[in-house]
């Protein structure tokens, strides 16, 4: 389950599909494409906080996120739930982020 926060709304939805760079989450409510969006996950009593935007939206079934940003190690928890789920990759890239101005970019790695 992930609780987001997306276009003035908060939900809690179930995770359909997630990998290193987003995460598919089912929700009846479309979101419009680039709105920024808030997610937390919950895992093994450990919480994963990260920024995303909507990428993809499936009528009536729910929507995809790209993730933008996230915190250090936060980001090491969620490598390490994806390696359990076998869905590992390279371990991505920094860069700089109009969003975030330099203090916010120690703090954080930004998905490409």
């Amino acid at each position: 389950m992930a609780y987001w926060h997306c276009d003035g709304r908060a939900e809690t939805s179930t995770v359909v599909n997630i990998g290193r760079r987003g995460v598919f989450l089912e929700t009846g409510r479309a979101r419009p494409i680039d709105s920024s969006a808030l997610v937390t996950f919950l895992v093994h009593k450990e919480q994963i906080r990260l920024e995303g935007v909507v990428r993809h939206v499936a009528g009536g079934r729910g929507v995809g996120l790209r993730f933008t940003a996230i915190q250090v190690g936060d980001r090491r928890t969620l490598l390490q739930l994806l390696d359990r789920l076998g869905r590992a990759r390279a371990v991505p890239t920094t860069h700089f982020s109009a969003l975030h101005g330099p203090k916010r970019l120690a703090r954080h790695f930004h998905f490409s």
